[in-house]
Order: C-alpha cells, then sequence, then structure tokens
C-alpha cells in the first residue's frame, strides 16, 4: 500500500555532485520548480566513502568528507523544512551501520555518518511542532558495485567474494542486503503509515549488527 501511494503522486529525483557545488539554492530551486512547489517527502541518499584511519587521515580529507557527507544534508534540509511546514511533509534520509559500529580503517565513514544521525534526531525535534517527520535508515553491506568503482583493488572476483563474506555475517538471511531491501524502508518511513515515526533511525542489516555491538570489525 505505502509503495503505490507514493509512486502514483509525482517523484522526481536530482543527481548533484556535492564535491564541487557549495551553494544548493539554485539545484533546490529547479527541483521545486518541477514538483510545481509542493513539496511532501525528500529522499537523501547521497554520501561518499572514504578509508583510512584517523592517523592517515588530513583536514582537506576531512573537509571533503564533511561536506559531501554533512554539510550538504544540512543545507538541503534547511531549503526543505519551509515547503515541509506547508505540506506536513517528511524526510527520510540515508545514514550507514558505520555509524553506529566502530570501523577500521573507515574514520571518516564512521564519524561524518554519526553526524549525520545527529542532523536527523535534531532536526525531527525541532520541526515536530509543525506536523513534520524526520526519520533515517542506516544499512549494512548492500549489494551493489560501489567499491568497485571507488577502489582500484576490488575488482569483480573481490567483490564478489567480499559480498559473500560480508553476506554470512548476516544472522537472518546469510546473504548481503539488496538495494530493494532499503527502498522499501525508505518509502515505508515516507508513507502515511509512518505517521507517527519521527527520529529514528531503522537499521537495515539483516542481523549482522547484533553480533558486532561491542566489537571492531574489519571491512
Amino acid at each position: 500500500m505505502f509503495d503505490s501511494q507514493i509512486k502514483n503522486g509525482s517523484l522526481q529525483y536530482q543527481i548533484i555532485d556535492f564535491s564541487t557545488e557549495v551553494y544548493y539554492g539554485n539545484t533546490f530551486s529547479k527541483i521545486m520548480m518541477k514538483l510545481e512547489g509542493k513539496l511532501d517527502i525528500m529522499f537523501l541518499c547521497h554520501g561518499k566513502f572514504s578509508q583510512g584511519d584517523i592517523m592517515e587521515t588530513d583536514l582537506k580529507e576531512y573537509d571533503d568528507i564533511k561536506n559531501i557527507n554533512t554539510r550538504s544534508f544540512m543545507a538541503m534540509i534547511s531549503l526543505a523544512i519551509p515547503f515541509l511546514k506547508y505540506t506536513k511533509g517528511n524526510i527520510v534520509a540515508m545514514s550507514s551501520l558505520d555509524s553506529y559500529i566502530p570501523v577500521k580503517n573507515s574514520f571518516l565513514m564512521t564519524t561524518s555518518k554519526c553526524m549525520v544521525n545527529m542532523i536527523i534526531k535534531d532536526t525531527a525535534l525541532e520541526v515536530a511542532s509543525f506536523g513534520v517527520r524526520v526519520n533515517g535508515v542506516a544499512p549494512g553491506v548492500i549489494h551493489t558495485k560501489f567499491r568497485m568503482e571507488e577502489f582500484d583493488d576490488y575488482k569483480e572476483e573481490n567483490n564478489e567474494k567480499y559480498l559473500e563474506n560480508e553476506g554470512n555475517k548476516n544472522l537472518l538471511s546469510k546473504k548481503v542486503i539488496d538495494p530493494d531491501e532499503v527502498v522499501d524502508t525508505m518509502l515505508f518511513l515516507g508513507c502515511d503509515d509512518a505517521g507517527f515515526i519521527t527520529g529514528e533511525i531503522i537499521k537495515i542489516d539483516s542481523g549482522y549488527s547484533l553480533n558486532h555491538c561491542n566489537k571492531f570489525s574489519e571491512k
């Protein structure tokens, strides 16, 4: 039911390169023109992964990841809120399971996604009185070729082996998560069926984090 509620509406998407775009007002205005000024739900699905521990990370790398993973979230949310107040709409943002579990050699990813979590929760607190909801999802390893595009050492065979190993750590499915499973949860949070849910970040990990609550894990 919730799937059709959203798909029957006017769904627009916009690809934005947050590594080069610093001022988001023009892009947001173009999106609102496509939507004829009415915004019911905003899905934020962007982010950047970076490897390296705190001793290897310099301030330029930190600033780059912060701009993409946190600054852009804050900017887009602040632009959307005036429109969402009018429609009593909501925001669904993409976080990561890495925001809950320390991951070796992923200092920038884990810390920036922790910031995303607090942006979600603080914003939900601030806009609840206007009837606006803000939630997020925190997926584990998803079956995509993202790492193959980012890192030369993740060739096809290595990527498949990595996905198989990570999938075996998932208690329920024994396989990595499909993108559609993440989309379904985001659609649910965006629809009226989730009308009493705000300030929540739902883990989508097939039970992976239950075995890693107090452990360091390696990617």
